[in-house]
């Protein structure tokens, strides 16, 4: 972490709690792998200094705005979530590893999944096969009342994040064929 210093970055998004203790000296905001559901564990990383909270996409709307204000909070609105993460290189126990980070798999029904390396060693996180979208539907996100509102954007190509950028920013409509509101509009099951 002392080289990103050097090199002047004083901010850090951290996705686990143990991260907070090699970050010495960096601003921190927590990702979504921290999966903030309640109050509570909000407050607990306001009182470690966190500047924001990512909230878990398990919870839906209701659930989101109840988190009480100790800090600011963020909402995925867009993007392929985590299904799982893997210790190991799914791709490498199909013989089919490409190292450079990303990469497919396909599972019994024909549904196809992006594979993305995470750092340095072969850990893989598996997205879901279609994106979270929520722009024609973002006067009834607006109630989470969170202060940052995320598009988290992988493996699309550069007209597919600029069409999508549109949407949620100039209210367009964009033709998404398949696509999920997680637990948006509904309860954890």
């Amino acid at each position: 972490m002392c080289k990103l210093k050097e090199f002047g970055f004083d901010k850090a998004e951290i996705h686990t709690i143990d991260t907070i203790g090699i970050c010495d000296g960096f601003k921190l905001y927590g990702g979504q792998r921290l999966n903030i559901a309640n109050s509570l564990s909000a407050k607990e990383y306001a009182d470690m200094e966190l500047k924001s909270l990512c909230l878990s996409a398990e919870l839906n709307i209701a659930q989101m705005s109840d988190i009480s204000s100790y800090i600011d909070k963020e909402a995925i609105v867009y993007g392929k979530i985590p299904l799982m993460i893997t210790e190991n290189c799914i791709l490498k126990n199909m013989d089919n590893c490409p190292c450079n980070g990303m990469g497919r798999m396909v599972d019994r029904t024909g549904a196809e999944f992006t594979v993305v390396k995470d750092g340095d060693i072969c850990r893989s996180v598996v997205l879901n096969n279609v994106p979270l979208y929520t722009a024609d539907k973002f006067d009834k996100i607006m109630r989470i009342n969170a202060d940052y509102y995320r598009l988290a954007f992988t493996d699309e190509d550069e007209k597919s994040c600029t069409d999508i950028c549109d949407a949620y920013i100039n209210k367009k409509q964009v033709n998404i064929s398949k696509y999920t509101r997680l637990h948006m509009f509904r309860g954890i099951d």
